[in-house]
């Protein structure tokens, strides 16, 4: 149930929302999260190799983001200062 949830979340907003379509760019904030890695690979499927697929993750994740159909990968990290 909850794969079938991401997935639809997923879809909602990059084909219902956003139209988007073959050739196109998308940016993805949060690759590597749930909702992210079905997005990657739906985005991947929809703007096919003509399209350009961004998404963002930790260093330590960007190898799997890019095996999920990302071409470019914009890898973060976060320091805590308390």
């Amino acid at each position: 149930m909850l794969l079938e949830f991401l997935g639809y979340t997923a879809y909602c907003f990059l084909v219902e929302k956003a139209k988007l379509k073959k050739g196109d760019k998308v940016f993805i904030h949060g690759g590597s999260g749930a909702v992210g890695v079905m997005a990657i690979q739906l985005a991947r499927t929809i703007v096919g190799s003509t399209g350009l697929v961004v998404a963002t993750c930790s260093p330590a994740k960007s190898d799997i983001v890019r095996n999920l159909g990302a071409d470019e990968v914009v890898s973060f990290s976060f320091k805590f200062c308390f």
